[in-house]
């Protein structure tokens, strides 16, 4: 890829994803279909994080934690990634919106 496919790839990648509330520490929510859901937390974990992290432009997670709890669609669940992906959708995964979870358990992450 060259410098301008990666740096669009990048930025096409972070519209999917982000940190309700804005900042660098919150609740993980995802863009699918036209509309914003959350992440459970169930095997989340500071790999899955970091390619959250990576895909808002921070360098790494810090941590991970059970968020307040958010409304709309759960759409990931089981979040398996290896840390070379690219974006969260690239990573192993139960299917979007296959899932088996409550608001209680939305995933939250802390990013540098």
């Amino acid at each position: 890829m060259h410098a301008f496919e990666i740096n669009l790839f990048l930025s096409m990648s972070a519209s999917l994803v982000r940190i309700a509330g804005g900042g660098s520490r919150g609740r993980v929510e995802v863009f699918h279909q036209g509309e914003w859901g959350t992440v459970c937390d169930d095997s989340f974990d500071v790999t899955d994080g970091g390619v959250i992290c990576r895909m808002l432009g921070f360098q790494r997670a810090t941590s991970v934690f059970t968020s307040t709890a958010g409304t709309g669609r759960i759409w990931l669940d089981d979040l398996k990634c290896t840390g070379q992906e690219r974006n969260i959708f690239e990573c192993p995964h139960r299917g979007l919106g296959v899932q088996d979870c409550s608001h209680s358990e939305d995933a939250g992450v802390a990013c540098i």
